[in-house]
């Protein structure tokens, strides 16, 4: 019997440990690949003969839909808990990812770059809790610390990876890269993941709240997209900027009054709180914003390989 209860205490000692291992797969991937096509995007650009307009929505895509997913799925995983979800979204993610490289045009490309986006967000939004829940409270800092470090790190070697892969093997593999990542991370959560408590289906999903902040989002990420080509003047630019400034405040509303909201805007009382989202949303606002900007640059004004345009950032 000591044996056994020796073995038991030694592997929860050890299980945090296993699954960090697991998430920071996730992070990983997730990280790598959204580094990875900012600096292949002109190649994917040139190949499907697309506008401008029409190869930003191939992040776009993604980053709309992820942002969105990412609420919906927080939520539904508290209510049926975080290990299937994660195991689906690195499934999900890793079969879209397969499915890219072979699109026959940009618009397929798209549709499948928001596939990719649920995926991710299941990854995203399971991540922080599986960790929270696996380690002790005097360790959870450190576990917390060391995926944030992933995650920099995966931002870090995303355009470097991205440009090598397109400039040698094709934009193809930027996609396909992300699948032995994704198989190998599958296969070792299933195995190391142990099932996590649910909480009572008694909760409810907001709906109206998730119909609610598509629009106001999508109205958004429109009318900037659309503004360098048409103009300020042009209507999908006006119909974004309408869309965002009339359902803004109905989300706040909605919100408000819902008794399973996807977002407490009472948490944003405590002033430590809402400092530090603000501080994450304007330094994630401005890290995106330049990576980007800065590889077109080179890659188009400069006339810049792959290669230098690595250099460069």
């Amino acid at each position: 019997m000591r044996v056994l209860a020796h073995h038991s205490s030694a592997s929860d000692r050890l299980y945090p440990w296993l699954l960090l291992s697991v998430t920071s797969l996730g992070v990983i991937l997730t990280a790598l690949h959204n580094g990875t096509l900012n600096v292949a995007l002109p190649e994917v650009a040139q190949h499907f003969h697309a506008t401008a307009v029409t190869a930003s929505w191939i992040l776009l895509s993604y980053m709309l839909f992820s942002t969105i997913l990412i609420l919906v799925f927080g939520r539904l995983a508290d209510i049926y808990g975080h290990r299937n979800l994660y195991l689906t979204g690195f499934v999900g993610f890793t079969v879209v990812s397969f499915l890219i490289g072979f699109s026959p045009n940009v618009w397929v490309l798209i549709g499948l770059r928001a596939l990719q986006a649920a995926g991710g967000a299941l990854i995203i939004s399971n991540t922080t809790a599986l960790i929270t829940d696996a380690f002790p409270e005097r360790l959870l800092g450190t576990g917390l610390g060391i995926n944030v470090l992933i995650s920099s790190i995966g931002q870090l070697l995303g355009p470097s990876i991205g440009g090598w892969l397109a400039a040698s093997f094709g934009w193809q593999w930027v996609f396909w890269f992300n699948v032995p990542v994704g198989v190998t991370g599958v296969i070792w959560g299933i195995v190391t993941l142990r099932p996590v408590p649910q909480r009572s289906h008694t909760e409810k999903v907001d709906l109206r709240g998730i119909a609610v902040v598509f629009l106001l989002l999508g109205g958004l990420i429109l009318a900037f997209s659309e503004e360098g080509v048409l103009g300020w003047n042009s209507w999908p630019v006006i119909l974004g900027f309408v869309l965002f400034c009339v359902f803004t405040p109905c989300f706040i509303w909605v919100e408000w009054h819902a008794k399973d909201p996807l977002i407490d805007f009472g948490l944003f009382r405590d002033r430590a709180y809402a400092m530090a989202n603000l501080t994450a949303f304007l330094n994630s606002l401005a890290r995106a914003s330049v990576v980007l900007l800065i590889a077109l640059f080179f890659q188009r004004s400069k006339s810049r390989t792959f290669n230098r345009t690595i250099l460069a950032l």
